[in-house]
């Protein structure tokens, strides 16, 4: 987690308690299998960067899920 930006600095939705959203980009490296009916399929391996964006960019991007 060393390569993950402090979240609260940014457009960060407090929600559930500790738990939250925000709007970012990650540079990482994930699992090559693509068997969907494996739970590890497309699993993040590792981070090596993160870049916060405004949140508004994410809420109006119609390939990502509304947040709950």
């Amino acid at each position: 987690m060393e390569n993950f930006p402090d979240i609260s600095t940014g457009d960060y939705v407090a929600s559930n308690g500790n738990y939250g959203y925000t709007c970012g980009c990650i540079q990482a490296e994930t699992e090559r299998n693509t068997d969907s009916q494996d739970s590890a399929a497309g699993r993040i391996t590792a981070i090596y960067g993160v870049k916060l964006l405004p949140l508004k960019k994410c809420l109006a991007d119609p390939a990502l899920p509304t947040p709950e």
